[in-house]
């Protein structure tokens, strides 16, 4: 946590860089997906509602997940999905979170 208040995302929001510190708290550490430990230099905040399609820096609309959970989110490729599909293993748990 000490981590996320020393460096917050340069080019965002102040909304954004104090929620994912609180999302941090909130999620106890962990993935939204994966529910396994953040660690340093792995953690993406992801907006649920882009704000391409009007989504914003809400705390609601907001979740700390890893790299390549953030990745996997993204893609559009089916060689992409499927390679991160692989090295993830996500559960039918993780694959349902909203």
């Amino acid at each position: 946590m000490i981590y996320l208040m020393k460096n917050p995302i340069g080019n965002a929001s102040a909304e954004l860089n104090d929620n994912r510190i609180s999302l941090y708290a909130g999620q106890q550490g962990k993935c939204y997906v994966t529910g396994e430990p953040l660690i340093i230099g792995d953690i993406e905040v992801h907006h649920i509602k882009p704000k391409s399609q009007g989504g914003d820096d809400e705390y609601k609309n907001l979740c700390l997940v890893c790299v390549d959970v953030h990745k996997l989110i993204h893609a559009t490729q089916k060689e992409t999905v499927e390679r991160y599909m692989t090295k993830l293993q996500l559960s039918e748990t993780a694959l349902k979170a909203e």
